[in-house]
């Protein structure tokens, strides 16, 4: 949902903070059906203490890079990820949606969730540029 997040952000004038939020919504009612109250009540708090922070914290723009910028993004993202379902919790609606398909069809959450990142990438170079979309 972070990616979802962040595309539309950078298509229309609604603050990532509050897509994140939004999107996530659904995903509360998944968790809670499927895992259980307390692992949607982490979820939830994360997702929440996330969104505060990207409302309250001003982030500068360090570098023009992209690689630069995908690199350590891409590592800042994953350890917070890492952290949270280490921590028994998720940041992301996918993981979620990962969980309730596996259950569904069968396949594992690693094959989920590279189909939905595939998709949303796809969807990605359809608005932006390729380049963009691959970093």
């Amino acid at each position: 949902m972070t990616g979802i997040s962040l595309l539309i952000s950078f298509l229309t004038p609604i603050t990532l903070d509050v897509l994140i939020f939004i999107l996530n919504v659904p995903f509360f009612f998944l968790a809670k059906q499927q895992i259980g109250k307390q692992f949607t009540v982490k979820m939830v708090s994360g997702i929440f203490i996330l969104v505060i922070i990207l409302r309250l914290i001003e982030f500068p723009i360090i570098t023009q890079d992209k690689l630069l910028v995908a690199t350590f993004g891409g590592f800042f993202i994953g350890t917070g990820i890492g952290l949270s379902a280490r921590g028994g919790s998720m940041l992301d609606g996918t993981e979620i949606l990962s969980i309730y398909l596996n259950k569904k069809i069968g396949l594992s959450m690693r094959e989920i969730i590279f189909g939905l990142n595939i998709i949303i990438f796809s969807v990605a170079t359809f608005f932006l540029e390729i380049e963009t979309a691959l970093y």
